[in-house]
């Protein structure tokens, strides 16, 4: 595909060099009158006449009928025309200087004189303006879509044809005996017939071009299966019969162009026709949504093209002689629909369309397939990591605890006697609820001097008998709420109890509740009640997921909405305490917990088990034993 383009800009690049030495050379030997009309019987309707151009200053106007030029009548300067172009030609080269008109105005005749002067380029844009303006669009366009770089075969097809049609529209400027403006007088024969022969050929592999993109796009037409050879008799068929018509033609060259050009116009009819009812066909044979979304607009403004062209233009011109609209450059007004239409619909599927949508989803999901596929290939490093970074942290975190409780740095743990001394609370908890001589108390203790200050939730994880009711009621006694509520409760029984039951008892039951055994005015739960104070949920794993994502707000002193019934949005101060038997880790790994709850956890204690303090083992038998 890559390489097509490139052959493609190649032809048109040539193609455009070539266009460029045969209109500087018409151009070179033109010369401005500034009228344009059509040919009526034995006389020429004037249409339009340019502001400014000889023919305004010379007084001739819109609806002037010309009799006669040059002491000629109009009607055998046609027939002349019509019967050899070449003796035609070389009688009006001989004409110098002011041009004579017989002019019939309001049933008067009168006659004025019209002195030519050189083509400027104020006078290519005021007259082929129009025609200017859809070359500068159609190359834009191509820009657009050899930028897109879109896949679709189509898409060099339809550039192919826009750079074939922008050459047309440079090349195919209305001659003089058309329009009688502009004159042009001695260029060559062979200049002439060269510049007819760029634009018959320009034009015909144009609308041949128009037709493949109807066989082709957006999906291959069954006409090719069926015909395999379709596609050489479209681009070669139509240039084989002029060439044979233009071969059989009696006369000069310009003579034979004159046939071919008539033939031209017959052939093109026919195929413009053939395209538009191709693609019709097209459009109504396709299923999908997204193939029939993006060639709708192609098929409507190709149909209204051709419509449109067909009865204003060609039919006119091929039955009457002359078409209904005397100026042609309106006439490819229309022409601007099917070509914005085809570049939206390759350029816009592709980005944003249908298409673009199913693409730009696919890439998505495939780049992030990609990122969990890494993320799982290094999950191991990265657990890794984060564990070096915990240990690190922690390590960081003890020496400040050290310092903070007046151990120089790097001396191992301060003694008992020492944190009983700053702290006499802790004695008196140690004598009555955690009885105890290992050394692993100690790096507890100190976090539970931490863990006591402040609301930041605490976290208490150790096996079951380790203390850890014991080591809660030490964090309450030993911070700031000392002198307020305190309450425990176990969160297995709300393991498999109705979820009412579980957010009534944590966050209250208002009236009109009609739950039973529940007094009727309602009752208040457990975090109005401990407001300001201290509440110990032991057991936290066995809390159901959806409570335990209702108390995400609480945890982090945020308002929350209350249970049954209750009322408006509330805030609470509640130091919360959290135990469990099992590592919280492994419980979010297996669903059990909430990772968001762990996240907002501040403090983490882990508690040992007997089996790794053994010197706890005596006083513990002489204590149960007394």
């Amino acid at each position: 595909m890559e390489n097509l383009r490139r052959v493609a800009i190649t032809l048109l690049a040539v193609a455009t060099v070539l266009v460029a030495f045969l209109c500087f050379a018409d151009l070179k030997h033109s010369q401005f009158i500034g009228f344009r009309g059509h040919y009526g019987n034995n006389d020429f309707s004037v249409a339009t006449v340019y502001e400014g151009s000889p023919a305004d200053v010379a007084g001739l106007q819109s609806g002037d009928i010309i009799a006669a030029q040059d002491s000629r009548g109009i009607a055998e300067w046609y027939s002349r025309y019509r019967s050899d172009r070449d003796l035609y030609m070389e009688r009006h080269q001989e004409l110098s200087g002011p041009i004579r008109y017989d002019v019939t105005r309001d049933g008067r005749s009168r006659i004025f004189y019209v002195a030519p002067r050189g083509v400027l380029f104020s006078d290519i844009v005021r007259v082929y303006g129009v025609r200017l303006v859809l070359i500068v669009l159609l190359v834009f366009l191509m820009i657009v879509i050899l930028k897109s770089r879109t896949n679709e075969p189509a898409g060099v097809v339809v550039t192919l044809t826009f750079g074939l049609a922008s050459l047309w529209l440079i090349v195919d400027i209305p001659d003089w005996w058309e329009f009688l403006s502009p004159v042009q007088s001695g260029l060559p024969h062979s200049a002439m017939y060269l510049k007819k022969m760029a634009e018959i050929l320009f034009l015909q592999l144009a609308v041949a071009f128009l037709v493949h993109v109807a066989l082709v796009f957006p999906t291959r037409h069954p006409l090719l299966d069926r015909f395999p050879r379709l596609l050489l008799i479209n681009y070669c068929g139509p240039l084989l019969v002029l060439a044979i018509l233009a071969v059989g033609a009696d006369g000069g060259s310009l003579n034979q162009l004159a046939v071919v050009h008539r033939a031209r116009l017959w052939i093109n009819t026919v195929v413009m026709i053939a395209a538009a009812a191709i693609m019709l066909t097209n459009y109504r044979m396709l299923s999908s949504p997204g193939d029939r979304a993006q060639i709708r607009w192609i098929v409507a403004s190709l149909v209204l093209f051709v419509g449109i062209h067909m009865i204003l233009w060609n039919l006119p011109k091929m039955v009457i002689g002359h078409p209904l609209v005397p100026d042609y450059e309106w006439a490819l007004l229309p022409m601007t629909l099917v070509p914005i239409a085809m570049t939206m619909s390759i350029v816009n599927h592709e980005l944003f369309g249908i298409r673009g949508i199913i693409r730009g989803r696919i890439k998505l999901l495939n780049t992030m397939l990609e990122r969990e596929k890494s993320m799982v290939v290094n999950r191991d490093r990265r657990i890794q990591d984060m564990r070096r970074e915990l240990a690190e942290l922690n390590k960081s975190l003890d020496q400040y605890r050290r310092a903070e409780l007046g151990d120089p740095p790097g001396r191992p743990g301060s003694s008992f006697t020492r944190l009983e001394q700053r702290f006499p609370e802790i004695g008196a908890i140690r004598r009555v609820r955690l009885r105890g001589a290992s050394p692993k108390w100690e790096p507890i203790f100190e976090r539970v001097v931490v863990a006591a200050r402040g609301s930041v939730p605490v976290m208490i994880v150790g096996d079951s008998g380790t203390g850890k009711t014991n080591l809660a009621w030490a964090v309450y006694r030993l911070g700031d709420r000392v002198d307020r509520v305190y309450k425990e409760i176990s969160c297995a029984q709300f393991e498999h109890a109705d979820p009412a039951f579980s957010l009534g008892r944590l966050f209250g039951i208002g009236t009109g509740h009609g739950l039973t055994n529940v007094p009727r005015e309602g009752r208040a739960g457990l975090l109005e009640e401990c407001d300001g104070g201290t509440l110990f949920l032991d057991d936290f794993d066995r809390l159901p997921l959806n409570v335990q994502d209702m108390l995400l707000h609480p945890l982090e002193g945020r308002s929350f909405d209350p249970g049954i019934g209750v009322g408006s949005a509330r805030n609470v101060s509640i130091k919360f305490i959290l135990a469990t038997n099992r590592d919280p880790d492994r419980l979010v790994e297996e669903g059990l917990f909430r990772g968001d709850v762990l996240s907002r956890i501040g403090e983490r204690i882990d508690v040992p088990p007997l089996r790794d303090r053994p010197e706890d083992i005596p006083l513990l038998v002489e204590h149960f034993l007394g």
